[in-house]
């Protein structure tokens, strides 16, 4: 299964239906994976770093669709709580939701 028949299934189980996602290659030392939204358009684009998934197992792939796109999920959440916080702080608070998440639906990560 590649990256982006794990991106549409997660699309699927999430009800993230009514956003345009695309994949992108690209090139990062500090993640696996980073997406970018524009939330009144309903438009995102995964970025994924192409060394990482070179020697990726499957495993790892659907772990990391899962995450981007649970940060789609809430991303309106962020974009209104910026008003209100500082971007650092509302993205920490997220990845630890995603990582309870991630951790209960997917297995505690090794």
């Amino acid at each position: 299964m590649n990256i982006h028949k794990y991106m549409r299934k997660w699309q699927n189980e999430l009800g993230l239906l009514n956003w345009e996602i695309s994949i992108e290659e690209s090139s990062s030392n500090d993640n696996r994976a980073w997406i970018g939204t524009n939330t009144e358009g309903r438009i995102a684009t995964i970025f994924y770093d192409k060394d990482w998934y070179k020697n990726a197992i499957m495993k790892e792939i659907d772990r990391v669709m899962f995450h981007e796109m649970c940060e789609l999920l809430f991303s309106n959440i962020c974009r209104d709580m910026y008003r209100f916080y500082s971007e650092s702080y509302v993205q920490e608070r997220v990845h630890e939701i995603i990582r309870v998440l991630e951790n209960k639906l997917l297995g505690v990560e090794v």
